[in-house]
């Protein structure tokens, strides 16, 4: 349980910091989004959620400057403050929660916009495939230089398991590409992160140890289309404004999320201990020649185009969101 009047004490500090900071935000947003707004959908976000108002002043700083650089809006459908459990050794010696940080996540929507707004795209599609559109012959995926892909979605009947997921993007000068990933990668990019699987089981809320939790157990094909997106935006020729939002959620990913998990080394040794958070990036570092293939192919496909691409990214890390502070708080009468 948090202490309260720590809590009464973080929020005033949070105020200020942002009154502070609002210069800096009208530096960094576009001249459409005045930081007047801009802070103050801030401190609606943080008002409507206690988990956040314990989260470090600084925390919220940073989150915010990604947030008005990449000209998003912190709603919660464009763009998100997650909370992360920041985990180390407690003075007693014990394993726990040592501060609450919050992280910037951009959402599908906020990208999609960002993407749109770049100019060098016409149109962009995701969407998920299921097992029954397959038997029944409604998906197509054609890959190669002729590459085309068809889905009729069944809108009667049970479509039975999700098998995949897409992203079909037209850029301006006519130019289509198109990414498929099997449902089993999906899942499989989820849990290289260890704070998005259940390290043991919880019979209280009917989770067992392996089962994808927080958002990714809530809004699974939201976070799949997300992916998806991800994926395809290494082999698209964005401008530095968009190249640049993909690079700081890879590096939020591979960097400070790693800090944040437990570690094989400081976690509790037991048959219930989590991953280690270094898996992710070594699966993502064995990946590095596959993306700059990706990269090359890209780049091939749109040489009539007078854009350049997007620098290539050497790891295969997915900006997985992570699990919500679970910690129940009481609800403060001081808001922001």
């Amino acid at each position: 349980m948090a202490n309260l009047p720590a809590v009464a004490e973080n929020i005033q500090k949070i105020g200020s910091e942002l009154a502070r900071a609002s210069e800096r935000f009208a530096e960094l947003l576009p001249k459409n989004i005045p930081s007047a707004k801009f802070v103050s959908v801030v401190k609606n976000a943080l008002n409507n959620n206690p988990d956040l108002r314990t989260c470090t002043p600084k925390s919220v700083i940073m989150a915010c400057e990604k947030a008005a650089s990449d000209g998003l809006v912190i709603d919660g459908r464009e763009a998100a403050l997650v909370v992360f459990k920041k985990r180390g050794k407690l003075e007693n010696g014990q394993w726990g929660v040592v501060a609450h940080e919050a992280q910037y996540i951009p959402m599908v929507a906020g990208m999609r916009r960002r993407i749109y707004n770049s100019g060098l795209v016409s149109v962009l599609e995701t969407g998920i495939v299921y097992e029954g559109e397959i038997a029944a012959g409604l998906f197509e995926y054609q890959a190669g230089t002729d590459a085309r892909l068809v889905h009729r979605p069944m809108l009667t009947g049970e479509p039975g398991e999700p098998v995949a997921v897409y992203s079909v993007v037209t850029m301006a000068n006519g130019h289509k590409s198109i990414e498929v990933m099997r449902w089993s990668e999906v899942l499989r990019i989820a849990r290289l992160q260890s704070k998005n699987v259940a390290y043991q089981d919880d019979t209280k809320k009917g989770v067992r140890k392996g089962d994808l939790v927080g958002v990714w157990a809530e809004h699974t094909h939201e976070m799949a289309r997300k992916t998806v997106l991800r994926r395809h935006s290494k082999q698209l020729p964005f401008d530095s404004n968009t190249a640049a939002m993909f690079e700081r959620v890879d590096g939020l990913y591979r960097s400070e999320g790693e800090e944040i998990d437990h570690t094989e080394q400081d976690a509790p040794q037991d048959d219930e201990a989590a991953p280690p958070a270094t898996a992710g990036k070594k699966a993502g570092a064995g990946k590095a020649a596959l993306d700059r293939a990706r990269q090359e192919r890209a780049s091939a496909e749109v040489a009539t185009s007078s854009q350049t691409s997007a620098p290539e990214r050497a790891e295969d890390v997915e900006d997985l969101e992570p699990v919500r502070d679970e910690d129940s708080h009481e609800q403060e009468d001081d808001r922001i």
